[in-house]
């Protein structure tokens, strides 16, 4: 099996700026042949003012941050959901 992820983070347009914020998470995991065995996605809450580019880029609006939930409670779905597949190898490096 693998899963294939993908993140969104809010970037400061200041050089010095705030570090990156990670607002929006998503994976999809394919069995063999690549088949979907499941999909998770998730906007993570932030209440920074988002730049046009940024919205452009993603079509992540403001109110989809302050309406999502905290980046505690997403981590734990990711985890949970990720590791209650079976056969899903998840290292690092």
């Amino acid at each position: 099996m693998v899963a294939f992820l993908d993140t969104e983070f809010l970037t400061s347009q200041v050089k010095g700026g705030p570090p990156a914020k990670l607002v929006s998470v998503g994976f999809v995991v394919c069995g063999k042949d690549f088949e979907e065995v499941t999909r998770f996605h998730s906007y993570i809450y932030a209440e920074d003012k988002l730049h046009d580019r940024f919205q452009e880029m993603t079509g992540i609006e403001e109110e989809d941050l302050l309406s999502a939930p905290d980046y505690e409670l997403v981590m734990e779905e990711v985890a949970e959901q990720l590791g209650g597949i079976k056969g899903l190898c998840m290292g690092t490096g």
